[in-house]
């Protein structure tokens, strides 16, 4: 399939669409079948085999390349902000009470009741 998609010289943006779905979306039963799968693949797109990428390398590349994980970063430090702000406004929990639950240092702590107590930081 990933060679028909190649032979047909479709735009690379379209090119892509496809190609993601058969690596995000079509599983295989044993990892032996995916690794062939791979290997196929950077074949068929003239990779060089030494340098050959697993699936697995190519979607960290691509996360790498977007942001992405730099945006999972974030979104998990705005979701402790998020949940040690609860922890101090709505159920008035101490710092060691919000280490021991939300699994955070007491610097962490300390900045989020400073950027509440500046009016920096506010969640609803």
């Amino acid at each position: 399939m990933a060679k028909l998609i190649l032979d047909k010289q479709l735009p690379s943006v379209k090119e892509k669409i496809i190609m993601d779905f058969l690596f995000y979306y079509i599983s295989f039963e044993f990892s032996e079948t995916k690794t062939k799968f791979d290997y196929e693949v950077n074949l068929l797109t003239n990779k060089n085999i030494e340098n050959m990428m697993t699936m697995q390398d190519a979607i960290y590349e691509y996360g790498e390349a977007t942001g992405f994980y730099e945006g999972k970063k974030e979104g998990k430090k705005e979701g402790k902000e998020n949940e040690v702000y609860g922890l101090i406004t709505k159920l008035g929990f101490s710092d060691q009470q919000i280490v021991e639950y939300a699994n955070v240092s007491v610097t962490f702590i300390k900045k989020i009741r400073a950027k509440i107590k500046s009016g920096k930081l506010v969640y609803s």
